[in-house]
């Protein structure tokens, strides 16, 4: 009786379009949506320098910032449309360098101010980029006074697990699948069967209640196995994703 109806349920779940639906073609496009989008690509920090100096050492600044992984240096604004494209929130830095720089410099009264005007909306951001430019400043004052390193950091790099945010975001998207599935499709068709009184019908017949929702959960399962695995091979065959 069992095996019937699990069989029974089986092919009552693959007629039903709207159920196969929502257990297959909704997950499929969040796996498209997601797969498509190139969330892993670094975000570039975009600063605009306003040199007003125009000398030799302010010309090496601006090259070493160009320099710098992952900062785009725009060198076209003048201070006051720099300072409106900050306010605007269409920038995220400006780097104000002042005019006599390097007669300045060669004075070597008192250090020279470099204004680094920023975003306060995002300190996150605007610390750690804060953090690269004053590092960037303080390597400058070293060859400025031809100081030789003390320290160096050697990097080694390990052949760890490639693991992307699309590999993290993949096994989301199953659980997400199987739990729509579960809620659609059983909540749905339970409350589908006590209206229409298909319970009370069933009382009437040999078929036990507890074989009728063995027989329901079971056939969900096996379904739930094929859904997860189709879900899956379409991350890995169409995007490349990793299962670890």
């Amino acid at each position: 009786m069992f095996f019937h109806w699990l069989l029974a349920d089986i092919k009552m779940i693959i007629r039903n379009r709207q159920a196969l639906f929502w257990a297959l073609a909704f997950p499929l496009i969040f796996v498209m949506v997601f797969g498509l989008f190139d969330l892993d690509k670094p975000i570039t920090t975009t600063i605009a320098v306003v040199d007003q100096a125009q000398d030799n050492i302010s010309k090496g600044l601006v090259e070493g910032l160009t320099k710098i992984d992952l900062v785009k240096v725009d060198r076209s604004l003048s201070e006051a449309e720099a300072r409106k494209k900050l306010l605007d929130g269409d920038l995220g830095f400006v780097l104000i360098i002042p005019p006599d720089l390097m007669a300045r410099v060669q004075q070597g009264v008192e250090p020279v101010p470099l204004t680094l005007l920023y975003n306060q909306s995002r300190p996150e951001v605007s610390r750690s980029f804060s953090g690269v430019v004053r590092q960037f400043v303080d390597r400058a004052n070293l060859e400025l006074n031809n100081a030789k390193p003390r320290l160096d950091m050697r990097l080694e790099s390990v052949e760890a697990k490639d693991i992307s945010y699309f590999d993290t975001t993949l096994p989301g998207l199953v659980g997400m699948g199987i739990m729509i599935f579960s809620v659609i499709g059983m909540g749905s068709v339970i409350a589908a069967y006590r209206e229409n009184r298909i319970f009370k019908r069933l009382l009437t017949t040999p078929l036990r209640v507890s074989t009728f929702f063995a027989a329901e959960i079971t056939a969900r399962l096996l379904l739930s196995v094929v859904q997860a695995l189709i879900i899956f091979a379409a991350g890995i065959f169409l995007f490349s994703a990793h299962v670890y």
